[in-house]
């Protein structure tokens, strides 16, 4: 058995743990290319990479004055290439 004292320390740090270098990317262009779909993401016509779509989330947007079916990015990082 775990028997919690008054000077326990815990078993986590506490200083937050840096980004892991397996934490989802989502990678996205303006322009148009083959190996990126058009979507909405957060409000705005996107090029996202096809495999990175499966890390958003659906939802509803305005684009343009059309409600349409899109994505949001939530927390996850968005590098936009150029």
């Amino acid at each position: 058995l775990y028997r919690v004292t008054g000077n326990d320390k815990g078993v986590c740090t506490a200083e937050p743990t840096p980004r892991k270098a397996s934490a989802p990317v989502v990678q996205t262009m303006t322009r148009p290319h083959p190996w990126f779909k058009r979507v909405a993401l957060d409000g705005k016509w996107r090029y996202v990479y096809a495999d990175h779509i499966r890390f958003l989330t659906k939802k509803r947007h305005r684009v343009e004055g059309v409600r349409v079916q899109g994505y949001t990015a939530g927390g996850l990082k968005v590098e936009v290439l150029p």
